[in-house]
């Protein structure tokens, strides 16, 4: 039997092949290309799954199924057909705030030149976070919520799954803002698309499992006080992600640990304090794996790193080590690097500390330009050396001229030692 929601799941596979086939030449200095991507987008799929069982969107799945099988009178296939719109909407809506977030990278990257500009949006995050514990509600427009539903067939539908991010954002707006700041620092547009359409795929398979299966909505779990632990989990996610964005004015010894606090504290609670869905034997079972996972990730940032035994010698960039290198013939690596700048840190802990390429780095003279000011002469160096975003690797041959193949972003140790052998 064909579906009538083949044509659109088919659609949604090939766009999302396409850019993952694109990817590795896209985002090949992302950090998490490689075989932390599946992992990163596991993460953000499993989100979107929990986030459809806070109280916003989980009263949503049964009022949304069954007004699809009105519209389809009962018939599975077309119920389907109406859930797969509707998820294609959603992805069409989520996919295209994480490519306006990566597009919008260099200027968030010069934002958070600023103090005051990172204080500012841990003190947002935190603001959700407190929503996400009852300190207070977002309210959606009425003229939004209003029009959802308006219209029927597959367009209606696929309307409703454009407008679904808005009606649910009391409870997933502090999460999907949040994912927005990582994927602006991150500034690749494929990653951000990958990211918010995985998301969107989380938060739809409920909607596609259910509308295949007959009856299986009279098995879903009564709304209960149980989703009000649910949004509390995000809100001890949120507050470790705010003091994630406030890591570059923490001292670098006490980072890590900060972040683990929250979560620690998280886990603690859904142990030993929190008392919603005491009745429900499965969501025991779920809060306990609420708190291992909490305990797990804070052990992560907890368990202090073993120092790394080698390192490149960087030493500040100057012209006067420019001319140095280029009388004794010796080939030059220019590092343009930021403090505010994640892929930076991770080029610093996991590439220049790799013993290959430090070993691999002999005879070459290293400079580090930091970019982290916008100052006049940061500015007129930027404009020099073309430098568009942070890091940026640049290489010169023994002549003084630049090699083709600079490093834009993090690069695996070894991608980073095809460039030094050529």
């Amino acid at each position: 039997m064909r579906l009538p929601g083949a044509p659109l799941l088919a659609g949604l596979g090939l766009l999302a092949a396409t850019v993952a086939n694109a990817l590795p030449a896209a985002v090949s200095d992302d950090p998490f290309g490689g075989k932390s991507l599946p992992l990163l987008l596991g993460l953000v799929f499993v989100s979107g799954l929990a986030l459809n069982l806070t109280p916003c969107v989980y009263p949503l799945i049964p009022i949304t199924l069954g007004y699809f099988g009105r519209q389809s009178g009962g018939q599975g296939a077309k119920t389907f057909g109406l859930a797969a719109a509707y998820v294609l909407g959603m992805s069409v809506t989520y996919s295209a705030l994480g490519v306006f977030a990566a597009l919008s990278g260099s200027l968030f990257g010069v934002w958070l030149q600023k103090p005051v500009v990172i204080l500012a949006i841990a003190a947002v995050i935190l603001a959700l976070a407190l929503s996400m514990f009852g300190l207070f509600e977002i309210q959606v427009p009425h003229f939004i919520s209003d029009r959802t539903g308006s219209r029927g067939g597959v367009l209606g539908a696929a309307s409703m799954g454009l407008f679904v991010g808005f009606v649910a954002a009391p409870c997933i707006g502090p999460f999907v803002l949040s994912l927005l700041t990582y994927v602006a620092a991150r500034g690749s547009a494929p990653l951000g698309f990958l990211l918010f359409f995985t998301l969107a795929m989380g938060l739809g398979l409920p909607y596609l499992v259910l509308g295949t299966a007959a009856g299986a909505l009279r098995k879903l779990p009564r709304s209960g006080d149980w989703m009000v632990s649910v949004r509390k989990l995000f809100g001890f996610i949120l507050v470790a992600l705010a003091i994630y964005f406030l890591r570059p004015l923490l001292p670098p010894r006490l980072a890590d640990p900060a972040i683990a606090l929250p979560l620690a504290a998280g886990a603690l609670y859904f142990l030993f304090l929190d008392r919603a869905g005491t009745g429900t034997a499965w969501f025991k079972v779920l809060k306990g794996a609420f708190a291992v996972a909490l305990l797990a990730s804070a052990a992560v940032f907890a368990i202090p790193r073993p120092e790394a035994r080698a390192e490149l010698a960087f030493v500040p960039y100057s012209d006067s080590a420019l001319r140095e290198a280029s009388r004794a013939g010796k080939p030059v690596m220019i590092d343009f690097f930021a403090t505010w700048c994640l892929p930076c840190k991770e080029l610093d802990e996991k590439t220049f500390t790799d013993p290959r390429v430090v070993e691999a780095a002999r005879g070459w003279v290293c400079l580090k330009a930091d970019m982290t000011k916008a100052s006049e002469e940061n500015v007129a160096l930027a404009g020099r050396w073309e430098v568009k975003g942070m890091p940026t690797v640049v290489f010169l041959g023994p002549d003084g001229k630049e090699r083709a193949g600079r490093v834009i972003g993090f690069e695996k140790p070894a991608d980073f030692l095809r460039r030094l052998s050529r």
